[in-house]
């Protein structure tokens, strides 16, 4: 669960990452520089963007079964006040690799202020829901091409069927076979 730090400007991002003892620091660096800049240090001429843009290893945990706990610090100036953004710098490329897990993340205050959460907390969320013990779930309205009153019917029977949450697709937008007015 993401937390607050009032004290840190930067946006604090915890990861599993399966490796060997012997090559794990790379590997951690690696993910530091793919997940804030996205290009070799060696082609950065900017001294301010290496000092202040570079994701930084701030802690490297031995775990177990090959699995360690990266921290890595990332500019919060990157995030900008786009909550896609915010996952990008979260999940980004790291998110392909099937060895780096996001795990957690600690936001710093600037941060918190931009994103506010859901009005009423996960407290809220959660007290919302029927069934809480145990896992939810959840399905996007597919495919594209569906006229409103298609989706509302699946929509319908996605909430008869037990589905807990029913979202808007990415791909929905204001589209002449679907305008949001219907």
């Amino acid at each position: 669960m993401a937390k607050m730090d009032d004290t840190n400007k930067n946006l604090q991002v915890f990861y599993k990452v399966r490796g060997d003892a012997s090559s794990i620091e790379e590997r951690a660096k690696a993910i530091a520089i793919e997940q804030s800049v996205e290009t070799p240090l060696a082609a950065i001429r900017d001294p301010g963007i290496l000092a202040d843009f570079v994701g930084k290893v701030s802690a490297i945990i031995e775990g177990r079964d090959g699995w360690f706990d990266v921290e890595i610090e990332l500019a919060a100036e990157t995030v900008g006040a786009d909550p896609g953004q915010l996952l990008n710098m979260l999940f980004g490329n790291a998110s392909l690799y099937d060895d780096v897990i996001l795990e957690d993340a600690v936001f710093p205050v600037s941060l918190l202020r931009i994103f506010e959460g859901p009005r009423h907390g996960t407290k809220g969320f959660f007290n919302r829901m029927v069934g809480r013990e145990r896992a939810l779930t959840c399905s996007a309205l597919k495919p594209q091409g569906l006229c409103p009153e298609e989706l509302a019917r699946l929509a319908y029977h996605l909430a008869l069927g037990g589905i807990d949450y029913v979202k808007d697709d990415h791909g929905i937008a204001d589209q002449s076979y679907s305008p949001f007015a219907q």
